[in-house]
């Protein structure tokens, strides 16, 4: 999770203990070479790491969730361009229902 909103994280954080097909990693205990799909929720309002920075991390093997309640998915379409036409989106008012919804539309955009 890239955040500084310690409200969000805890929202999060409950969504994926509540998913018995996700578990949440420390730092050092990311190793692509396992072969599990990794998301990576991006909270871009709170965040100033610039759409070219965003791009280099988005080129790491993860599945990105973009959280927004300022922007809309297709600015953050535009933003990110063509490229990146898979991603989740959610506001932070979404729902666990809602989560599920986007998480599993990326798995399965992703491994079309």
């Amino acid at each position: 999770m890239v955040s500084r909103n310690d409200l969000l994280i805890n929202k999060l954080e409950t969504f994926v203990e509540k998913t018995y097909f996700l578990e949440i990693f420390d730092e050092d205990e990311l190793l692509f070479e396992d072969g599990y799909p990794m998301f990576m929720f991006f909270d871009i309002d709170s965040l100033k790491i610039g759409v070219q920075n965003m791009k280099k991390i988005l080129t790491l093997p993860f599945l990105p969730v973009f959280i927004s309640s300022v922007y809309s998915r297709d600015i953050v379409k535009q933003i990110m361009g063509d490229r990146f036409s898979y991603f989740g989106f959610l506001n932070k008012k979404s729902s666990y229902d809602d989560f599920i919804k986007e998480i599993s539309q990326v798995i399965d955009e992703k491994y079309k």
